[in-house]
């Protein structure tokens, strides 16, 4: 029920983003490399694994994960605050993964960009810095 100009409006906005995975991708300094792998083996691990790979029924992975990736780090900041929630009438490929638990109580911006820097550099992950910032419009 859209008009020509709304879908037309609407293809040169999605042209105009770049491709998941072409964000400019930034080298961690060893503290925040140490700094964010504290973060995901206090938060993450558990449930992700140290592989990044994800544990089967209980987590996706975040290793090569077009959400950590995407040029664009809203949902990942998104889903590290909120949580995710997992339909279970409608299982993955891989299982019907665990509810994730919101961190927004649990890790100041500063942290949560920490980690989402560690995610998108790390398993051969490419993905642009994430600022406290951006963290803060979000929450």
């Amino acid at each position: 029920h859209l008009s020509n100009e709304d879908t037309k409006a609407m293809a040169v906005y999605i042209k105009s983003l770049p491709p998941i995975g072409e964000s400019p991708a930034q080298p961690l300094t060893d503290e925040q490399r140490k700094t964010g792998l504290e973060l995901y083996d206090k938060h993450c691990e558990e449930c992700h694994l140290g592989s990044g790979r994800g544990a089967f029924l209980k987590a996706p992975p975040v290793s090569g994960s077009a959400i950590v990736q995407n040029a664009h780090p809203a949902s990942l900041i998104n889903v590290i605050l909120y949580g995710a929630k997992v339909d279970k009438e409608s299982p993955t490929p891989f299982g019907a993964w665990e509810d994730m638990a919101s961190f927004a109580d649990k890790m100041s911006d500063e942290e949560i960009a920490t980690l989402a820097n560690f995610l998108r550099s790390t398993w051969d992950n490419k993905g642009g810095p994430v600022s406290p910032r951006d963290v803060a419009k979000q929450r």
